[in-house]
């Protein structure tokens, strides 16, 4: 087992509602939580994983933070970890123009009370960046965004004098010695939120698995219709399965009927003007 500390982060950012032009990519502490009324932080930061192989299998990943100050110690804020969809630049984001994140969170919630360091479990959205299914823009930490007097005080990437305080992500992977047999098999989670129209998960390139599965969980408060498509290049997808209700918590697995090279989920809300949450896990084996 290797376990790699990356640290610092190479870049990372606060942003603020009620300043929404001031950029603090510079800061050596920032902040995150709401405040009062427009004072909401939001935190940005991204990790370099290029040292991690893309063929390793990674057993977990923790992003840990150090909180030096709280508005309110005895408050507990609800921090969670969103993956970010496009390039940010570090120098120059801000409020008004941060990037887009996925609305579903990408780790588990910890409650962040005064000083001392926390913790969030972020090993499904690294093993999804190391195995390149979304490109690596990095995370943003941020709360419900509803209870005032949250805001929380970190040490940032630019803390030049107790470096142990700065953020760190630790990643836990076999090493390529002994990983022939995990070669094997293959796992990856995905996350969305449904419409009123099909939207697709990832396309998975199937051309050398022998066993492949599907596990849809439907985690929101509406139901949701899915269903499994085929395409030979990866262009055109046609149906593979018959549309199948997934009641709210209800998992389901699907395995194709018929082989092609490409294989996605298809899923959309069964009520109109509704939306409920889904987890895709695509599973292979050779």
């Amino acid at each position: 087992m290797t376990v790699l500390e990356i640290t610092p982060s190479i870049k990372d950012a606060s942003i603020v509602q009620s300043l929404p032009n001031e950029n603090t990519g510079d800061a050596t502490v920032a902040w995150m939580g709401v405040y009062f009324g427009a004072s909401v932080y939001r935190i940005l930061m991204e990790f370099d994983l290029s040292d991690i192989p893309t063929s390793q299998n990674i057993d977990r990943a923790i992003l840990k933070v150090y909180v030096s100050n709280a508005t309110e110690e005895e408050v507990a804020s609800l921090f969670r970890v969103h993956r970010i969809n496009e390039l940010w630049q570090e120098e120059s984001v801000t409020w008004n123009n941060q990037p887009t994140f996925q609305e579903t969170p990408s780790s588990n919630t910890t409650e962040v009370y005064g000083k001392g360091f926390y913790e969030w479990d972020i090993t499904e959205l690294v093993r999804a960046w190391v195995s390149e299914v979304y490109p690596n823009f990095g995370l943003l930490l941020k709360t419900d965004e509803i209870d005032s007097f949250t805001t929380k005080l970190i040490y940032t990437r630019n803390e030049a004098v107790e470096l142990e305080l700065r953020p760190a992500l630790l990643v836990e992977y076999m090493s390529s010695s002994v990983k022939l047999c995990d070669r094997c098999f293959e796992s990856i989670m995905e996350a969305y939120e449904t419409t009123n129209d099909y939207l697709y998960s990832s396309s998975f390139d199937a051309s050398n698995k022998s066993t492949i599965s599907f596990i849809i969980k439907n985690d929101g408060f509406e139901g949701v219709m899915v269903k499994l498509q085929l395409s030979p290049d990866n262009i055109d997808f046609f149906d593979d399965s018959k549309e199948l209700p997934l009641a709210i918590g209800e998992s389901k697995v699907i395995v194709p009927y018929r082989f092609a090279r490409y294989m996605r989920i298809a899923f959309k809300s069964s009520i109109a003007a509704s939306s409920s949450s889904i987890k895709i896990w695509y599973q292979s084996q050779v």
